[in-house]
């Protein structure tokens, strides 16, 4: 049976997968606008959902972790930019939903959802980065087989 803790890492590479090619197909929509506008939706609608999953992983993860932990408010700049990240994804679903009911011009949406998917991409950095420290600095959720220990 797989460790409850390895879920978050397992589960949150698909939302960093999603949210990371956002800003590619955004930008692939101003050629192609058609084609690219339903991908883009997709990726920020399913990615977000997967942060949210993530966040809730995230904090079971950090409850089993928490104890072992030398450096605990690493942990917690962690989920701070996990939130950061979430706050940008909703802000921009809802600039999305505001050029469907067509309150915002089409332009300015467009260009609101590029710049934002902008910060999104550097807030999915910073969490990856502080998430990939706890693990590989700090050793967050390692246990060594007892084969491999000297």
């Amino acid at each position: 049976m797989i460790r409850p803790e390895l879920f978050h890492p397992l589960i949150s590479h698909f939302p960093i997968g999603l949210l990371g090619s956002y800003p590619i197909a955004l930008l692939l929509a101003f050629r192609w606008r058609t084609q690219m506008v339903a991908t883009s939706r997709f990726l920020l609608y399913a990615g977000i959902l997967g942060v949210f999953v993530s966040l809730y992983l995230g904090d079971m993860a950090l409850e089993k972790i928490l104890p072992s932990l030398c450096d605990i408010p690493r942990a917690y700049r962690h989920e701070d930019q996990a939130y950061y990240l979430m706050y940008t994804s909703i802000l921009l679903v809802l600039i999305d939903v505001g050029e469907m009911a067509q309150k915002i011009k089409e332009k300015l949406a467009h260009s609101l959802k590029f710049l934002f998917a902008l910060v999104l991409v550097f807030f999915l950095y910073r969490s990856g980065h502080t998430g990939a420290e706890l693990v590989y600095e700090y050793g967050a959720a390692v246990q060594p087989v007892q084969s491999c220990v000297k």
